[in-house]
């Protein structure tokens, strides 16, 4: 209702707006303004100082339909000490975006919120993220709960995207229970970025966790 709030600017400039409602997103405006009892819960239950999370974009993570945490985007109304965001979670089984997702179609898996959002813009709908370059055994426990049975890695091209997926291969090396295959940036940094230029995730080349492997020497 505020085009002009640094806030909104910020969701506009980042192609968030048009998945606002699909995810939830929020901010709390002032301390003493009313919250959902799932965020006092959750705050109760980490701890957090509720003056700590005014003003910055609030994006919740559920699992099984129920708030597992949430992550914070700094804003230029609260800048989180420097830090661009902030992950609270009460489990180790976190994904973001994973309770809507269709198990019997491929699923991708990025590193942050930030492209599962702006993917959702762009009719990528599913995709979950694992909060950061790791994709733990909690985590893979989560997606045998969903049955998913195909996955596609897509990191980021930087050097924390090839720590993620060296993780990720660890994780699923010697399991059979989900097929993961990993797609690899070019030019872009990250897969919103690649589907902000106009370009579909489908076009890029998917090579097999044994063919990374070898790449990987």
């Amino acid at each position: 209702t505020n085009p002009t709030h640094p806030v909104v600017k910020l969701l506009e400039s980042k192609g968030w707006l048009g998945s606002v409602e699909a995810h939830h997103l929020g901010t709390i405006q002032a301390v003493n303004e009313p919250k959902s009892q799932k965020i006092l819960d959750v705050c109760n239950f980490l701890n957090l100082n509720m003056k700590d999370l005014v003003n910055g974009i609030i994006i919740p993570i559920e699992f099984r339909h129920k708030l597992i945490g949430f992550q914070i985007r700094a804003t230029e109304l609260n800048t989180l000490e420097d830090r661009k965001y902030k992950t609270y979670l009460t489990t180790n089984k976190g994904l973001f975006n994973l309770d809507p997702i269709n198990s019997a179609l491929p699923l991708y898996i990025v590193e942050g919120a930030s492209s599962v959002i702006v993917m959702h813009n762009f009719g990528e709908t599913n995709a979950v993220a694992t909060l950061g370059n790791g994709l733990n055994d909690g985590q893979y426990e989560a997606l045998l709960n969903k049955d998913v049975k195909e996955a596609i890695l897509i990191y980021d091209n930087d050097e924390g995207g090839d720590l993620g997926r060296k993780r990720a291969c660890e994780t699923f090396v010697g399991r059979n229970d989900i097929k993961l295959s990993f797609k690899l940036l070019d030019k872009e940094n990250d897969p919103a970025d690649y589907v902000m230029a106009g370009k579909k995730l489908a076009e890029l080349p998917t090579i097999s966790l044994w063919q990374y492997l070898i790449k990987q020497n």
